[in-house]
């Protein structure tokens, strides 16, 4: 992970957990997109690969509160 060697330094680290929240966010925007823009595409693929993004987008941000409320500074 390119911001683990941030972890020394806990508000550098945390600002990049949040690009790393955004980022999934915004990977999620965009299948769902594909999703409108080609409904003829196999949409169970789509909807397989968006539920996985949901769910590591919900891990960063538990990992992101943890790291807020018990990281040492």
């Amino acid at each position: 992970m390119e911001g683990y060697g941030r972890r020394m330094y806990k508000q550098d680290f945390l600002r990049f957990l949040r690009m790393s929240h955004s980022s999934c966010d915004e990977t999620s925007n965009h299948i769902k997109k594909i999703m409108r823009v080609y409904p003829d595409l196999e949409t169970a693929r789509f909807d397989e690969l968006n539920e996985k993004y949901i769910s590591l987008s919900v891990q960063i941000h538990n990992f992101i509160e943890y790291v807020k409320n018990n990281w040492r500074t």
